[in-house]
C-alpha cells in the first residue's frame, strides 16, 4: 500500500493533467531535464527554459545566477508521479 501523501499528490497531478493545466509529456521530460541538471548544473537553464515554455514557471520565478532545488525537485517528483500514474494506467504518457 502506498503512502497517502503519495496518492494524494499523484491525484491533485492527475486532476491537474485532466482539466488541462499540463500535459503528462510535457511533465515526464521536465522530470528526466531535472534529474539530468541535478548531476550536471549545466543543463539548469535547458530545464529552466523548458518550463518557462511550457506555463508551469514564468521568467520572474526565476533568480538569475541561482539554481532552485526546490524547483529541480518539483520537477523530479511531478516526473515521477507522473510515471506512476501511467503505469497505474491512469493517463496516457503520449498527450
Amino acid at each position: 500500500m502506498e503512502n497517502p501523501q503519495v496518492e494524494q499528490a499523484k491525484q491533485q497531478l492527475l486532476q491537474a493533467i485532466q482539466q488541462g493545466q499540463t500535459n503528462p509529456t510535457t511533465l515526464l521530460k521536465l522530470g528526466q531535464y531535472a534529474n539530468t541538471a541535478l548531476k550536471n548544473k549545466k543543463m539548469y537553464p535547458i530545464v529552466i527554459q523548458s518550463a518557462i515554455r511550457e506555463g508551469l514557471i514564468t521568467q520572474d520565478d526565476v533568480q538569475p545566477g541561482v539554481i532552485d532545488y526546490k524547483f529541480l525537485s518539483f520537477a523530479l517528483t511531478a516526473g515521477k508521479l507522473t510515471k506512476m500514474l501511467i503505469d497505474e494506467g491512469k493517463i496516457n504518457g503520449m498527450v
